[in-house]
């Protein structure tokens, strides 16, 4: 039998650590409740991970999600409007879409403003 030989190793990592990003976003998810904020800050610091990577570079700004942008965009550019999170006591980066829509067309284009103002 050949034997057979490793030449070399190679690990890659995403080049972006948005590990203090992430916890900054969990802590703006729970950020209308004390207790809950205090347990995920917890659990962040008992699970030992210390670098989260992603391809995509988190703003430079601090911002973790820019929900006005998003409902801006989403009526002014798409004609397109959906309830945010604070009409049903959550978080503005919850929405709520109503689907009743006389026509399924209608409910497709809504959902492709939605895509779309996502993305920017």
């Amino acid at each position: 039998m050949p034997e057979a030989f490793i030449n070399r190793i190679a690990t890659a990592n995403p080049p972006h650590d948005v590990h203090h990003t992430f916890l900054r976003f969990g802590q703006l998810m729970l950020k209308s409740d004390n207790r809950r904020v205090a347990l995920f800050d917890r659990m962040a610091e008992r699970s030992g991970i210390s670098h989260r990577y992603s391809f995509l570079e988190p703003d430079p700004g601090g911002e973790v999600v820019d929900t006005e942008g998003f409902y801006r965009r989403l009526l002014e550019d798409h004609g397109c409007y959906v309830g945010p999170g604070h009409w049903f006591e959550r978080p503005d980066t919850h929405f709520r879409l109503g689907y009743g829509w006389p026509t399924a067309e209608e409910l497709e284009g809504g959902l492709q403003a939605i895509s779309a103002a996502l993305r920017g």
